[in-house]
């Protein structure tokens, strides 16, 4: 089960159009995993990335790291 979404802003580093947003996923155990989901646009491409950890703070420097390369990849 996934609550809390709540839109996000993409890092500026992107240089892409796109959308993202924050929540928290419940592991069956019942075990809170922070998500964050996001997609970028280049002409007709949309590239999507999703990260999960155990910690928000995790999450959010991964996914970071993540959309920041995508965007560059895209780029490119």
């Amino acid at each position: 089960m996934t609550t809390g979404h709540t839109a996000a802003a993409l890092p500026a580093e992107t240089g892409l159009p796109g959308r993202a947003v924050t929540a928290t996923m419940a592991l069956p155990d019942g075990t809170p995993s922070p998500h964050g989901y996001g997609c970028l646009q280049q002409s007709r491409v949309v590239q999507c990335v999703a990260v999960w950890t155990r910690s928000k703070e995790n999450t959010a420097a991964c996914f970071e790291k993540a959309i920041i390369a995508t965007g560059e990849g895209l780029r490119a």
